[in-house]
């Protein structure tokens, strides 16, 4: 690889229509290093990923990988550039018609010319990467949600990315499961120290173990930025609630019993 790419973020408005997730959203996510997006749910983190794609565009602002504004490329330039982006989805995004083997290779097989046996044995190498290599005959059906995140991060580096995007690598996981999943990103950050890796995610056990830079994310805008360290010695309250995993005290007043008529109804049926 050569040299590594960062991703720039000016004035970014992100939203759908006229609804804005996140506004005046500025910062580096900087070339070589591990940045984890933080934040609650619907702050606009996989928003903010969609936007780093390509698949959407901002509704203000300018995002730019590797100075290029992808926005604003030809579309020819635009397709060149987004080759060079990895991305593993929330699921993992398999074909189900496909064997593992067949949906690492999917990059390489649908755009190189290249045999069989070579296509094969690339898929191979990254699925022993990620220690799947004897499931490679295996369909998605039949591997757990681990299994298919890995083999997700295996089609995802295949074709050697400059940027590797992860959108909740750690979701739905069990503890010792996550815990496999960090220490394979960061095997792989060791392997292609180059390669530049955003990881969304609200796995704050995640975020102690892989993170070199964070956004925080949350009230629609950038709530924070910079080092790990920086953020666990912040004093602003909404992050402080989120890093101890606490919330502020609410009362639900629209607790309401099942309306008796409906009850009556609900037992003769489960009685009957």
């Amino acid at each position: 690889m050569q040299e590594a790419w960062e991703i720039s973020l000016q004035q970014v408005r992100l939203g759908y229509g006229e609804h804005v997730v996140v506004d005046n959203l500025t910062a580096t996510l900087p070339k070589g290093k591990i940045s984890v997006i933080l934040g609650g749910s619907g702050c606009g983190k996989s928003t903010l990923l969609k936007h780093i794609t390509g698949l959407l565009k901002p509704l203000a602002g300018s995002i730019q990988i590797a100075g290029q504004d992808l926005s604003t490329l030809a579309p020819k330039d635009r397709v060149r550039l987004r080759r060079r982006l990895g991305v593993l989805f929330q699921d993992g995004a398999l074909l189900g018609a496909l064997t593992l083997e067949e949906n690492v290779a999917l990059p390489l097989s649908e755009h190189l010319h290249l045999k069989r046996e070579t296509l094969k044995a690339e898929a191979l190498r990254v699925l022993r990467m990620v220690e799947l290599e004897n499931f490679a005959t295996f369909y998605p059906h039949e591997l757990s949600g681990g299994m298919r995140k890995r083999a997700g991060l295996a089609r995802a580096i295949i074709a050697n990315p400059k940027v590797l995007l992860c959108d909740e690598p750690t979701s739905g996981l069990d503890p010792i499961t996550a815990a496999h999943m960090d220490d394979l990103l960061l095997a792989l950050h060791r392997l292609y120290p180059k390669m530049t890796m955003v990881v969304v995610s609200h796995d704050l056990a995640s975020l102690a173990r892989i993170a070199q830079f964070v956004l925080v994310l949350g009230q629609g805008r950038c709530l924070f930025q910079g080092s790990l360290q920086d953020l666990e010695n912040t004093q602003d309250p909404y992050l402080r609630e989120f890093l101890e995993r606490r919330a502020q005290d609410r009362e639900f007043t629209d607790l309401q019993a099942i309306d008796p008529c409906v009850q009556k109804a609900l037992e003769a049926w489960l009685n009957s």
